[in-house]
């Protein structure tokens, strides 16, 4: 067992991407900068699905997903995946690389109704196990419409963020800076939450 988990289970997950998925990795000299280029190092060696950009963060660092026609998908990881949330991890690139989790046809129709544009921040934590449905939700609204941004943080690498929103518990949504919610949501919940943000 690697530091991945079931790496044969991980490699079945790769052969199903109908398209290779791009990452640009973004890392600077920060513990948070430095663990994700040796994510990108480890993680990569797994499979020639995903292809690699590697460039010094201007901003915080993280790992940002494109398709692979270079389109972004709005989801960026400002955390190095592992415990809980490798897994949703992993699930963002097969979401990305098609052909993806099925999703509700109200989930679909509410998506083409969003106007204006959205960002989900989810702060979360390694460790909890309420926080990867909550994840898994913001990647897949990002990944379905060029409305909505999703950004996900480990919290505990980001007092500031703590400091902001009063944080006392994970997961904590944010959407577009100001709306603020805890607790797990699955995709309808997320949905809601987006559409009830003016």
């Amino acid at each position: 067992m690697s530091e991945f988990g079931d790496v044969e289970q991980l490699k079945a997950v790769f052969a199903k991407f109908a398209n290779p998925v791009k990452i640009k990795v973004r890392y600077d000299d920060s513990e948070l900068g430095q663990g994700i280029y040796e994510f990108r190092q480890k993680f990569g060696k797994l499979t020639d699905k995903l292809v690699w950009e590697e460039e010094k963060a201007e901003g915080i660092p993280g790992m940002e997903l494109f398709r692979h026609d270079g389109s972004p998908t709005g989801v960026t990881y400002h955390a190095v995946p592992g415990g809980h949330e490798l897994q949703s991890f992993v699930l963002a690139l097969y979401n990305t690389a098609g052909p993806g989790q099925e999703v509700p046809d109200d989930v679909r129709s509410g998506l083409e109704a969003i106007d204006g544009k959205h960002n989900i921040q989810v702060m979360m934590t390694m460790t909890c196990s309420m926080c990867p449905e909550a994840v898994t939700a913001a990647q897949r609204l990002a990944i379905l419409s060029d409305n909505i941004t999703a950004e996900i943080f480990d919290v505990i690498r980001f007092q500031d963020i703590i400091d902001r929103y009063n944080i006392k518990a994970v997961p904590c949504i944010v959407i577009d800076d100001e709306h603020v919610t805890f607790g797990k949501k699955n995709i309808s919940e997320m949905l809601a939450l987006v559409q009830n943000a003016k």
